[in-house]
């Protein structure tokens, strides 16, 4: 998700967040000389809104703390009273709702938790309660390789020739798909994947000619944990007579 998208999101949460915690109503009598319970604090996800519920005793003043991280790093954190107009009470016990938007809308990556006590300073800490929910959040990988100058035209990478940059590789994992990146001046080349099989093509600039076929890359996790496929070598050769190839002349079949 683009930066601005995510601003424009996190905006419209924090937004959703002001509207339903709005200025409370002074606290009712409640005979517990301020004390009181919360339980079944929890996030719900109903028709395709995130939502927050839970349980407290008649007459809790909640006050909610709400922090929002981005890949494991803190976007914001916020404080506020919950508004009595949230709840359902009887004279056992108050249900609480939340709801603050449209999950679809959520991107990758994102975790809310939210703490939410007792506004009154006089609870104890049976009286709190916290609850967090996350997306899911894709592994990612890499697929790695170096170009090389294929003298024999052989399409592997033998001894005593030599690496080379200012070429291009193509990555596909099938159907019409595909990035095409350029290799570095230092003739390796990297791109970042979910796990998975994807198919390595090198692509030659004019003068030169591909010799390497197409390399089934396989993105797993190594003994260290990196998820990432390496040595896809791809090969060329001088020709003179080669127009070359071009990042939007392939197309790859499914």
């Amino acid at each position: 998700m683009q930066r601005k998208s995510f601003s424009v999101l996190m905006a419209f949460i924090m937004a959703m967040f002001v509207f339903t915690t709005s200025a409370i109503t002074p606290a009712r009598a409640t005979g517990l000389n301020g004390y009181g319970w919360i339980k079944d604090l929890g996030f719900v996800v109903h028709d395709n809104l995130l939502g927050l519920q839970f349980t407290t005793s008649p007459g809790y003043i909640p006050m909610g703390t709400w922090t929002i991280t981005y890949q494991g790093k803190t976007i914001t954190t916020e404080s506020g009273h919950i508004s009595e107009g949230n709840s359902e009470c009887n004279q056992d016990q108050c249900y609480w709702f939340l709801f603050f938007g449209p999950v679809g809308v959520v991107p990758n990556c994102v975790t809310f938790e939210v703490a939410i006590a007792q506004d009154l300073g006089l609870a104890p800490a049976p009286s709190t309660g916290t609850a967090k929910w996350s997306t899911p959040c894709p592994l990612l990988g890499s697929i790695r390789g170096t170009a090389f100058e294929d003298k024999n035209a052989n399409g592997k990478w033998d001894a005593g020739e030599l690496s080379l940059g200012g070429m291009w590789f193509k990555v596909t994992g099938g159907g019409d798909w595909y990035v095409c990146g350029h290799v570095g001046d230092d003739s390796t080349y990297g791109v970042t994947v979910n796990p998975g099989t994807y198919y390595v093509l090198p692509s030659a600039p004019k003068g030169y000619r591909t010799t390497t076929p197409r390399i089934t890359a396989e993105v797993t996790q190594r003994d260290d944990g990196i998820w990432v496929s390496l040595n896809n070598d791809i090969g060329f050769v001088k020709d003179d007579k080669a127009p070359g190839d071009g990042c939007d002349q392939y197309n790859p079949a499914r």
